[in-house]
């Protein structure tokens, strides 16, 4: 069975490797019956998305560096929107040179992963594991990564990140989140820290869950909320909320009636010039829409139009709302 998960993770990396090599021979975009094969490849199996993400990473280090041991490194991929959970929305990655790749990347699978990932205002990274696994980082979020022979552990110590896990019966790929522990049985799910709240929402597959004061077991379509001190809350989400509440991951804010203040902190977050309300009223106003989350003055013209309010600038802020 050693044998045959081996010869499985090989083959899937020679096809992430060729995968890699025609998205970056392509001029803009792959022809549509091309796009149409990614997207059921990568759908066929969540550790897909990781192989892909990886290939590209090291086409990338490739066409930018000699090879030498520190570029064998686990890396993270080019900042470019990764693969979604819906094939509806999936976007080509590009990478790099295609020479060597799929040597290469046999070898990067034999690292380990120790690692420490903070991002900025603003910042949106996706970085692919050693161990197939990809990862999607929201800003204002800080995570630890460790992977070795034993074990797969990440240790989210704020913000928020989309996993979609390679699947490894022998290493169960475990987050943590101070008492919180979610373990993986092969998924894509996505973990919100926020001043001592937890998030989880499972997108594909399932998880388990531990809390100090309850567990549970999430499907996908399944959203747990825990608070210190309260027991663990489970309730079951519409197909388009789950894509709606992980369309962050692709650099999208989707909203369906949710409130302005929400949106608007979902903005502040991503953003260095920051969004404010002339009154507090204001925040339980509801929006529809989708809007790019790294473009706060269109968001800001669209709600301060959709509530009827005026807009303005001051300093650094844009405010929405009377003076």
């Amino acid at each position: 069975m050693a044998q045959d998960a081996r010869k499985y993770g090989t083959t899937v990396e020679a096809e992430a490797a060729e995968w890699a090599a025609r998205i970056d021979a392509a001029s803009s975009q792959l022809p549509a019956d091309l796009q149409q094969d990614l997207d059921n490849w990568l759908d066929a199996a969540p550790a897909h998305s990781g192989a892909l993400l990886r290939a590209q990473a090291m086409l990338h280090l490739l066409n930018t560096a000699e090879p030498t041991p520190e570029c064998m490194a686990p890396a993270e991929a080019p900042v470019v929107p990764s693969a979604r959970h819906h094939p509806r929305h999936r976007r080509a990655l590009i990478g790099g040179l295609a020479g060597l790749a799929a040597s290469v990347v046999a070898a990067f699978l034999l690292l380990s992963d120790a690692r420490t990932y903070a991002t900025d205002p603003g910042e949106l990274r996706h970085v692919a594991l050693a161990d197939g696994t990809a990862l999607t980082i929201d800003a204002h979020s800080k995570l630890k990564v460790d992977l070795d022979r034993d074990k797969r552990t990440v240790e989210l110590e704020t913000g928020r990140a989309l996993f979609r896990v390679a699947h490894d019966v022998q290493r169960p790929f475990r987050v943590t989140v101070d008492d919180v522990t979610i373990t993986d049985v092969g998924t894509v799910f996505e973990v919100d820290e926020d001043e001592g709240k937890v998030t989880v929402v499972v997108g594909e597959g399932i998880v388990d869950v531990a809390t100090p004061t309850g567990n549970a077991r999430l499907t996908a379509g399944q959203k747990l909320t825990f608070a210190r001190g309260s027991a663990p809350m489970v309730q079951a989400l519409p197909t388009d909320t789950v894509e709606r509440t992980l369309a962050w991951s692709n650099g999208q804010l989707e909203l369906d009636g949710d409130t302005l203040g929400a949106a608007i902190a979902d903005m502040n977050r991503r953003n260095r010039v920051q969004i404010r309300l002339a009154r507090p009223a204001l925040a339980d106003e509801k929006l529809y829409g989708a809007f790019r989350l790294d473009d706060p003055q269109e968001f800001a013209r669209a709600a301060a139009l959709s509530i009827a309010a005026p807009v303005r600038v001051e300093g650094n802020d844009i405010v929405i709302g009377e003076k």
